[in-house]
């Protein structure tokens, strides 16, 4: 089992990056779920720390901040290219138009005008 100093951290790190606890959580007890995993819960995959893409990774929802499962590496970085983050942006000059905004990967930005 990990030390408290990596408990402390992780955690630390955890919330910086969004994690939110639902009502009944604590980040103690879901750090405790996590490092009790021992397989990716999509893939299937052990985890190992020596192997970049088999690391553990704490998977949450982006939008609500609640944690979702324990991914390795690869499956964190797949599932989160697929994934649309959308926003709308609405302007009114003369007319009111809406600006989407899709993020398809950690490359940038790209928006799409109504017309």
């Amino acid at each position: 089992m990990p030390s408290d100093n990596h408990e402390i951290k992780t955690i630390n790190k955890w919330k910086q990056r969004g994690l939110i606890l639902k009502e009944d959580q604590t980040y103690n007890d879901i750090y405790s779920y996590v490092m009790s995993i021992e397989r990716c819960e999509r893939c299937g995959i052990n985890f190992d720390d020596d192997i970049h893409n088999n690391k553990r990774c704490m998977d949450h929802n982006h939008r609500t901040g609640h944690f979702r499962q324990v991914l390795c590496h690869r499956c964190n970085i797949t599932l989160k290219s697929k994934i649309y983050h959308l926003w709308i942006s609405v302007y009114r000059s003369d007319q009111y138009k809406v600006n989407y905004y899709f993020r398809y990967k950690r490359t940038g930005f790209k928006t799409k005008t109504s017309s």
